[in-house]
């Protein structure tokens, strides 16, 4: 089981009960729900947690069941700090979970210090959001949010981050698997813009993750600002697009592949053989919103793109450092 013994069990009937259950925790309060599968009609509001520090979990670990079109679960406000843990989420159209702007900080642009929103030992799958973002979970500007020990299958997103999408937030994912999710960009995981920081640590994305827009275009991560890779991964590396961002692995990155579309067969084989980024040549520019003024440090190149090679293997090689647990 996954229930904490400050932890006190109950019943969920249907979706209202659900929702009232939850809305109606008070702060630092923890509610155990034992196994349920309920369903959210589209009339039917979000789960709204506001304000408010608050552990959810399910008894048995993928045995509490959300399913049904809009957004599941809607986290808002400058004092929330929550915790998700053993849910399943299926078949939003809107993301399964949505972390407003200003989540846990009240203000934009510190998502470093923000309240941490923890999903942990969940699985989200056939979620979407036809308009926008992050099919699975979207979190917003000034957020930080740690997802760990889950489970991402056939999310879809309109533009970016088929199954998580962060927006000029802190999103750290350690231990979770990633497949058959799909985007324009970011098939799976998108971090998108400069400010944005992610921390990947032991995932696994598995090589049917997709970018609608070409390989070229991250099928497992497109990212922008400050990615650390603390180690674990496990991708095809060359499912990486990392626009303009800052990558701190084991492996040093000396060189940046300016890529503006021409065709450099000069450039491409200087890069090839540096086995750390492919030039691809045949890139012909960036979509409109992905088009940021980035520079290498040597050189102002920009807009640019580039595609990370770590040597023959999939193992991504990165730092050590310990990252929280969950519950």
């Amino acid at each position: 089981g996954n229930n904490d013994k400050n932890c006190r069990c109950i019943n969920v009937d249907d979706y209202d009960d659900l929702k009232g259950a939850i809305e109606r925790m008070s702060t630092n309060e923890c509610k155990c729900m034992r196994p349920f599968s309920v369903t959210k009609s589209p009339q039917e509001s979000p789960i709204e947690v506001e304000g408010k520090g608050i552990t959810i979990q399910c008894q048995k670990i993928g045995q509490c069941v959300i399913n049904g079109p809009g957004t599941h679960m809607f986290i808002r406000g400058e004092l929330s700090e929550t915790t998700i843990s053993g849910f399943r989420f299926r078949g939003a159209t809107e993301s399964a979970i949505v972390i407003s702007d200003g989540t846990g900080s009240g203000q934009r642009g510190d998502a470093e210090e923000a309240r941490e929103q923890t999903i942990c030992d969940s699985f989200f799958t056939n979620n979407q959001n036809y308009w926008h973002n992050g099919g699975a979970i979207k979190a917003g500007a000034a957020t930080s949010t740690y997802i760990a020990n889950s489970y991402f299958e056939s999310n879809a997103a309109a533009r970016m981050g088929g199954a998580v999408s962060g927006e000029s937030s802190k999103v750290s994912v350690l231990d979770s698997t990633f497949a058959s999710n799909s985007a324009p960009v970011g098939g799976a995981l998108s971090s998108n813009q400069p400010d944005s920081i992610l921390i990947l640590t032991g995932n696994f994305f598995d090589d049917s993750n997709m970018a609608g827009l070409g390989p070229a275009y991250g099928p497992a991560v497109a990212a922008n600002g400050l990615v650390q890779d603390l180690g674990g991964n496990e991708a095809n590396t060359q499912d990486f697009m990392c626009l303009g961002c800052k990558l701190q692995t084991g492996v040093a990155i000396k060189k940046y592949q300016p890529n503006l579309g021409r065709d450099d067969e000069d450039r491409d084989e200087q890069y090839s053989n540096n086995n750390r980024v492919n030039a691809n040549a045949e890139y012909e520019g960036n979509p409109e919103f992905l088009e940021y003024e980035t520079y290498d440090e040597d050189d102002e190149w920009g807009p640019f793109h580039l595609k990370l090679y770590f040597g023959d293997g999939y193992q991504w090689q990165g730092l050590t450092k310990d990252l929280n647990v969950c519950l």
